[in-house]
């Protein structure tokens, strides 16, 4: 594979500074020459933090697949919302827990937000699939959502066994991390349908130390930890 090994970066801070959204933000992913994987992807850019790998790696593998696979991400993750958050209730519910009771309660409002934010991706998300019925397209604040409601999805799911704080703070570790390639083939599977979508492979080179997305020819097609993901 032609991939070179990636140019330094600053070390990434523990959690993403809050997001002005902009003009630029509200535009339409569509252009007029259609759905194009490579410019939407470009745009989408790199991880913020190091728990922002593997969320940004299944919305790149939904935007490669088109509108209608960003749509199927909607549902699915709001399923398993559905299916998280009084499994993170009971956690906070017991006293044992208490030292981590505020992170639960962090993560209880999230999982909250994500029902209101993934309906109305949802809608827009069916609109660019050019189903009837929705007011407009996808734009690139979705991604933005898509990518922060997958994080806190795979988050509670990581958290959603733990028993105990020693439980609770290994969970929380693994999930601000990049995966390994077998964790996020799993998750690309589940969310997605398949852990090779169309075309791509996941792939971790030894002088990158993180999984990248790789069209099957040798092309990097997305980089979570680059400055920028390619054209």
């Amino acid at each position: 594979m032609d991939l070179r090994p990636p140019p330094a970066r600053p070390g990434q801070a523990e959690s993403a500074p809050a997001r002005t959204i902009t003009r630029e933000d509200l535009e339409l992913l569509e252009g007029p020459d259609g759905w194009r994987p490579a410019d939407v992807l470009r745009r989408f850019g790199a991880a913020q933090t190091l728990g922002e790998h593997l969320a940004r790696l299944v919305v790149a593998g939904a935007v490669h697949l088109g509108p209608r696979r960003v749509l199927e991400l909607t549902e699915r993750l709001t399923s398993l919302v559905a299916q998280l958050e009084p499994r993170i209730r009971g956690l906070r519910a017991d006293d044992g827990l208490a030292p981590r009771h505020a992170f639960l309660d962090d993560l209880l409002g999230r999982l909250r937000a994500a029902r209101t934010e993934l309906s109305r991706t949802r809608a827009r998300a069916a609109n660019a699939a050019g189903l009837p019925g929705n007011p407009d397209g996808l734009r690139f604040l979705d991604l933005l959502v898509l990518m922060a409601q997958t994080e806190t999805v795979l988050t509670a799911h990581e958290l959603s066994g733990r028993r105990n704080v020693t439980g609770i703070d290994f969970a929380r570790g693994v999930a601000g991390r990049p995966p390994e390639l077998s964790h996020a083939e799993a998750w690309l599977e589940r969310l997605l349908g398949s852990a090779r979508p169309a075309g791509l492979l996941l792939f971790r080179p030894p002088h990158y130390g993180r999984v990248v997305l790789v069209h099957e020819d040798g092309r990097l097609a997305y980089d979570p930890g680059a400055e920028a993901a390619p054209g």
